[in-house]
């Protein structure tokens, strides 16, 4: 547990990896509620969500998380994807009154152990998950902090939040990210893209994969993103890594698994050792 007189409550992580999008006019709320997995209509002000946008095959183009500033919307999302993610999404507007726009140069994506208590936070909200982290956007003179992100992403990891870069967009759907179980997925708010996909692999029960975290010794090389994860034993494929960081001499993983094989399988990194990995729980 962080305490007062604890010093990592100081520390504060410029959070590069991450970029914004800003969502404007009167039909802003409308439009994101036709495209995003969760319930803008329930976020009241300074409130947020984890969400997906997916395409038309329910399959997740990002994930982000939408944060409700006024009228306005701020979509913090995986850098890699910002450009991506603003273009599919503008497509959608027709003749909707909304406006995207990208990440001011003076706005700053920060985060920190504690609420910030400097000038210019434009928004700030607490992440999920067992250890009390803030992420907020800060505008104006910008504010120094690390830029070594291994500790954040592995807080990241620890939590569940599911990032990933541009080269795994539309491979998962919502189920497989854990997007449900992080609160991010509305069952009832009505039709949005790639809705009728996500639900009914909600009322069948369909979801055969799912995201699992691991951790080994710390290894080099390290794995890539994306890289096969295996049953050790029968050397078959059980899923892929979503993303990593490497914290504490150790390796950290997020894994897109098959269900099955994580309840029974030995597994293991695709590499020349055959890694064992250990499966610890999302907190």
């Amino acid at each position: 547990m962080h305490t007062a007189d604890n010093p990592i409550l100081s520390k504060i992580f410029s959070l590069d990896y991450l970029a914004l999008l800003t969502v404007t006019g009167k039909d802003s709320a409308n439009f994101l509620q036709g495209q995003l997995t969760c319930d803008i209509h329930s976020l009241t002000d300074n409130s947020f969500s984890l969400a997906a946008f997916c395409n038309p095959k329910g399959r997740v183009i990002s994930t982000l998380l939408v944060i409700k500033v006024g009228n306005d919307f701020l979509l913090v999302l995986p850098a890699s994807i910002q450009e991506i993610v603003r273009l599919k999404l503008q497509r959608y507007i027709l003749r909707s009154a909304v406006k995207i726009d990208t990440q001011a140069t003076d706005q700053q994506i920060m985060g920190g152990y504690s609420a910030p208590q400097s000038d210019g936070i434009y928004a700030c909200i607490k992440l999920p998950g067992s250890v009390t982290r803030f992420l907020w956007i800060r505008s104006g003179v910008k504010t120094v902090g690390t830029t070594d992100n291994s500790e954040w992403y592995y807080q990241d990891i620890c939590s569940g939040l599911p990032w990933f870069a541009a080269t795994q967009t539309e491979l998962y759907t919502p189920h497989m990210l854990g997007i449900d179980r992080l609160n991010g997925i509305s069952f009832t708010k009505g039709c949005y893209t790639g809705q009728e996909i996500v639900a009914r692999t909600h009322y069948l029960g369909q979801a055969k994969r799912t995201v699992f975290r691991a951790e080994c010794n710390e290894i080099h090389p390290w794995p890539q993103v994306g890289d096969t994860v295996i049953d050790s034993l029968s050397q078959q494929s059980a899923g892929s890594i979503l993303t990593l960081a490497v914290f504490a001499n150790q390796l950290h993983l997020l894994m897109v698994l098959s269900i099955a094989e994580a309840e029974t399988a030995q597994l293991a990194l695709n590499d020349v050792n055959k890694t064992p990995l250990k499966l610890t729980d999302i907190t």
